[in-house]
């Protein structure tokens, strides 16, 4: 005989993490856009470790995302985990200073 695995449904916390991750990588593809215009039309070297970060940080919750599927629950949570740590604190030397 088969046997049947019992799938449990997911918590509504993680299907809300889902939902704002997935936002968040679709409002960083779009700023990944603005950052690459904002190189290209100043040329101001000092946007480089921008886009470094923003295209960095948006191709690795894309690429969690996609694993979102998995049925193993310690895989969402850490890619919570990820999203905070990556979300949190980004580092201030990455981010150009005004021109004085």
């Amino acid at each position: 005989m088969t046997d049947i695995a019992k799938s449990y449904r997911m918590p509504g916390t993680l299907k809300a993490a889902q939902f704002i991750i997935t936002l968040e990588v679709a409002f960083g593809l779009v700023g990944l856009a603005i950052t690459l215009a904002g190189l290209f039309a100043t040329f101001q070297w000092g946007i480089l470790p921008a886009l470094i970060y923003v295209a960095g940080s948006t191709g690795l919750l894309g690429w969690l995302l996609s694993r979102w599927s998995s049925r193993r629950t310690y895989l969402r949570w850490a890619i919570i985990a990820v999203h905070l740590l990556l979300r949190s604190a980004p580092p201030s030397s990455t981010w150009p200073s005004s021109p004085q």
